[in-house]
């Protein structure tokens, strides 16, 4: 929602940067491996030779996380095919599925906002009705569109094109300054913050990841979380969304109205299944509980930017504090060597 009000004001700020295609098709098929096994559904990718395109990654990658994750719910027990290619001065994903269809009377309205097939649809399946919506308006942004075909009962057919603005830089290389690039010269970058209101949970959480080389912050809920994000501008952070006071949701929201915060990963960790509205609201990625710790490690490492030699710095702190509280000195070993 907030997103579209930034879009409607013409405050939505575009970040131009040549990056790597197939990183960008593992990052998608890591993320919506799990909504399409819940389903029993079988993802395909196809890439035609496409190595790298330029435009705002974060866009990019959130229009196809919509576009597969409406695929995957609408879909059981059928095929899901993501593609890309080259046409031109274009770039040209495709997200088809096999699922239940779009009848032609209700494709018209598949676009606005809070809006989806027919009441039934959001009766049976679920879901907020801004996903297309805010993707077709990135797609626009970017000097594109999303186009849909479809037939009842056989399955749909979404396009996604994306004007592949200049090819001088190299993958990876932002083509304007933006914040995230300042970011990643601060001491932060090893920096996560878990926000819960579970203490079990933070004091897992800082046992794993410090094990991992990470240094830990945490935060009791929204409010606290917003706080210490602008303050320690963390790598990555990890987010619950049942929290008394301003709840995960809302601080996602909040962190995504900041222009100096917007671009820290979020990944939220938590009971509810509301994957969807995850990545509509702009999270990085999604971690139901409960969660296996190294899975919640794996998730981290996978968004946050790489660490240098703090991280073995991370790591001695961690045995220190371990020593320090008593630990049986097998576990203090096991620890080292997983270290």
């Amino acid at each position: 929602m907030l997103d579209l009000s930034k879009i409607e004001a013409g405050r939505m700020d575009m970040v131009v940067e040549r990056f790597g295609v197939p990183e960008l098709i593992a990052d998608l098929v890591g993320t919506i491996g799990p909504a399409m096994a819940k389903n029993g559904n079988e993802l395909a990718v196809f890439n035609d030779s496409v190595e790298a395109m330029t435009g705002d990654l974060t866009k990019v990658r959130q229009c196809l996380l919509n576009l597969l994750s409406n695929a995957a719910k609408f879909t059981a027990n059928g095929m899901v095919t993501l593609s890309v290619c080259r046409r031109g001065e274009w770039i040209e994903w495709t997200v088809e599925d096999t699922g239940i269809g779009i009848a032609a009377d209700q494709i018209g309205r598949l676009f606005q906002a809070f809006s989806q097939g027919d009441a039934s649809t959001t009766r049976r399946y679920g879901g907020t009705g801004l996903g297309l919506a805010l993707s077709r308006k990135f797609a626009r942004l970017m000097g594109g569109d999303i186009s849909v075909t479809s037939e009842e009962g056989k399955g749909t057919r979404f396009v996604l094109q994306v004007r592949c603005a200049e090819v001088g830089a190299a993958p990876g290389e932002r083509t304007k300054p933006a914040w995230t690039a300042s970011l990643a010269e601060e001491s932060g970058r090893d920096l996560v913050l878990v926000v819960d209101d579970d203490p079990s949970v933070l004091d897992l959480a800082s046992r794993v990841l410090g094990r991992h080389g990470f240094r830990v912050a945490t935060a009791r809920d929204g409010r606290e979380g917003i706080a210490k994000a602008g303050e320690l501008r963390p790598a990555v952070i990890t987010l619950d969304v049942i929290m008394p006071g301003m709840d995960g949701w809302s601080m996602l929201a909040g962190l995504k109205g900041i222009p100096e915060l917007a671009g820290i990963p979020v990944i939220l960790h938590t009971v509810t299944d509301e994957r969807e509205l995850a990545f509509v609201l702009g999270a990085a990625d999604y971690l139901c509980k409960p969660v296996d710790a190294e899975k919640l490690a794996a998730a981290v490492k996978k968004h946050a930017r790489p660490v240098g030699a703090e991280s073995l710095t991370g790591q001695l702190r961690n045995l220190a504090e371990l020593a320090a509280a008593g630990t049986d000195p097998v576990r203090l070993e096991e620890e080292w060597r997983e270290s």
